[in-house]
């Protein structure tokens, strides 16, 4: 069916809305939906005009949004269920591709497609005020919506969901934080990264390759930190807590810095490293290829395929396979699960300490 539109239906919102929305059911479900782009040239809609005609059609069900993809046509009757994106996505309003965010809404969006559901992203906006986000767009979730929410976040938006009952399945990585909002968590579904795990699992494979002694570069500088709980239960009575790096988080190292350690190898003496997060593991490698050092070096997030990084992989197909049943179910009780580490994965290409 060809898509054709009159001028009175391109100026009105109303108008136009009713005529997408008839074109979409000429469609199959799944079917990508015209671009923005292809609609304005072909048609000569506003801009203003087709975008509320087409957020229209997603919030009545007739389309869904893939992030970077564009619109698709919706399974008739098919639920839906919002993906909060991480608090450091939220703040560029998308998903990159250097964050491990990107691959994992992936695996939820094809888990998605192939159970007939609508998965819909949502992120808070930037105010004019530092280090705050509007929650505006929150506030506009049906009451009872089913909701994935992972990566950091605090407790305005805990208690913005918890206030209108929502069904959520909270992902997060291993934090002390949890007993600041026991009550708005006590009906969620969380799944738990076990970070802890994550650092004995890296040790163990860099001794396999010969390495006594690494440094640990955590983006917390607080000693009860998961990372450096697991750094010091892998070192035992070997622990040497000058072997920890504080890192800000998304600045550079703090306290005694990657560079000055490798100018006193005597004094520091390590033979690897570990990265609590990708950006410390970039600017380690960048050190270290300064210095014209080669050694071992483990992020302890999962990484992307043919990343010169070694990272620990985590089994994130069963995470989405395991929140979606819990959010497809009417009864489902919520309860907490740990997500154990698979295995870390070493890049072969480098010169291990023997």
């Amino acid at each position: 069916m060809d898509l054709k539109l009159n001028p009175a239906v391109c100026s009105s919102r109303t108008l136009l809305s009713s005529a997408l929305r008839s074109f979409a059911g000429h469609l199959e479900p799944g079917d990508r939906f015209p671009s923005e782009s292809f609609l304005r040239r072909e048609f000569g809609i506003s801009r203003m005009t087709l975008n509320r005609a087409l957020n229209d059609l997603v919030k009545d069900g007739t389309l869904y949004s893939r992030l970077g993809s564009g619109r698709f046509v919706a399974e008739k009757n098919c639920s839906r269920i919002y993906f909060i994106l991480p608090l450091y996505e939220s703040r560029r309003g998308e998903l990159r591709r250097r964050f491990i965010m990107h691959e994992f809404y992936d695996r939820f969006s094809l888990l998605a497609k192939e159970r007939g559901v609508v998965l819909t992203p949502l992120a808070a906006s930037l105010t004019n005020r530092r280090n705050e986000l509007d929650l505006e767009v929150f506030r506009k979730l049906p009451d009872g919506a089913k909701v994935i929410l992972p990566g950091y976040w605090y407790s305005g938006l805990f208690e913005l969901l918890h206030s209108k009952k929502c069904k959520v399945a909270f992902i997060t990585p291993q934090s002390s934080f949890d007993f600041l909002y026991e009550e708005q968590l006590s009906g969620w579904f969380r799944m738990e990264y076990d970070l802890s795990g994550a650092v004995v699992l890296a040790m163990d494979e860099l001794r396999r390759c010969g390495v006594k002694r690494a440094v640990l570069i955590d983006d917390d500088d607080h000693w009860r930190s998961p990372y450096q709980t697991g750094f010091r239960r892998s070192l035992g009575a070997d622990f040497m807590p000058e072997l920890v790096i504080y890192g800000a988080k998304g600045g550079d190292f703090g306290g005694n810095t990657l560079s000055d350690m490798l100018k006193a190898r005597s004094r520091y003496p390590f033979e690897g490293i570990i990265a609590a997060s990708h950006s410390i593991a970039v600017k380690a490698e960048d050190v270290l290829r300064r210095f014209k050092i080669s050694l071992p070096l483990v992020l302890l997030k999962e990484g992307r395929s043919g990343e010169r990084i070694s990272f620990i992989r985590y089994p994130e197909q069963s995470v989405a396979e395991k929140v979606f049943d819990y959010l497809a179910g009417e009864d489902s009780a919520a309860e907490f699960e740990k997500i154990s580490p698979l295995f870390c994965e070493l890049d072969s290409t480098r010169n291990f300490i023997k």
